[in-house]
C-alpha cells in the first residue's frame, strides 16, 4: 500500500510521518513512480508505440 498526498501540505505529512516510511507506507507527492511507469506503458501499447 502506498499513500498519495498532493497540495501545499505534502511535504509537511511526509516530515512529520516518518513512521509511515518505517511499516512500508512511502508518501507521494503525485502518482506513485510504478504507477505513472504502468499507464505509460498501457498508453503506448494502446498508441501501437510501445517498444520493449
Amino acid at each position: 500500500m502506498k499513500i498519495t498526498v498532493s497540495g501545499e501540505r505534502a511535504q509537511l505529512y511526509v516530515d512529520n510521518n516518518p513512521q509511515a516510511n518505517e511499516i512500508g507506507l512511502p508518501a507521494y507527492d503525485c502518482l506513485s513512480p510504478t504507477l505513472m511507469d504502468t499507464i505509460a506503458t498501457h498508453t503506448a501499447k494502446q498508441k501501437g508505440t510501445f517498444q520493449a
